[in-house]
């Protein structure tokens, strides 16, 4: 058997928060990782070691979830938990896909086609979809039938309306609901109907952005009034854009 790592994590104020919670296995996972990452982090930094590092913590935290579906008990804590999943990665894929749409070739230039399909495929990789991507689409990578598999599949775990379908599936179980359940079935109905046009992606997005924002919201105020209240009343002069950077539920990924 391993020996249990003991260090705490430092400066994970959630994660001691939940210590109660958490199954030994889980907590002991979270340790290792902390400690890893503390002593890689500075070699993180430099171009040449920055992907192997990269990569180690994204294995780290799909470890994570694994221990915590396969260890944690189907009560209020999981449901909690898959809920701020969900929004996270809702979040995450649109900003990867805002990013990485910023940086590609106009649509004008066919000549330019390859690297084009290139750049999409580097889309995927970020999201680790390409090869649930090739299995599912069954057809070449292009710009509009990637946007539709991030954005609006209903089979790949980090597409954004497969992730919103999660949080509304959870929120069908809980008391209250009906207010955030009217929300997230916006924000789907505007995945539904959205133009996936490359010139428009960046509106979509922010668009997105604020249904998702509104989720998150409605599920703080709803289940955790005094925490939503604190959130508010610390950042009293922040602007629309700024509000849009603030962390969803702190959940491991």
């Amino acid at each position: 058997m391993a020996p249990q790592v003991t260090a705490d994590v430092a400066g994970s104020e959630p994660a001691r928060a939940l210590r109660d919670m958490l199954p030994a296995e889980a907590w002991e996972l979270l340790n290792q990782f902390y400690l890893e990452l503390a002593e890689e982090l500075s070699r993180g930094l430099s171009k040449r070691a920055r992907f192997p590092v990269l990569k180690r913590i994204v294995q780290a935290s799909q470890t994570l979830t694994g221990g915590l579906e396969g260890t944690l008990n189907r009560n209020d804590a999981y449901t909690f938990l898959v809920l701020g999943r969900n929004v996270e990665r809702a979040d995450m894929t649109s900003r990867i896909v805002d990013v990485h749409s910023a940086q590609l070739l106009p649509a004008e230039t066919p000549e330019l086609r390859p690297f084009d399909s290139i750049q999409w495929m580097s889309v995927l990789t970020s999201l680790s979809g390409y090869q649930m991507y090739r299995m599912g689409r069954r057809t070449r990578v292009s710009r509009i039938d990637v946007l539709e598999f991030l954005l609006r599949d209903v089979e790949f775990p980090r597409a954004c309306l497969f992730c919103l379908k999660q949080v509304a599936a959870v929120l069908r179980t809980l008391p209250r609901s009906a207010g955030v359940l009217d929300t997230t079935a916006g924000a789907c109905h505007f995945l539904d109907e959205a133009a996936l046009d490359q010139a428009g992606v960046h509106a979509l997005v922010d668009q997105l952005q604020l249904h998702i924002i509104a989720v998150h919201d409605g599920i703080a105020s709803t289940y955790f009034p005094v925490q939503a209240a604190a959130a508010v009343d610390s950042v009293p002069t922040q602007n629309s854009e700024q509000r849009q950077t603030m962390p969803l539920l702190a959940v491991p990924g």
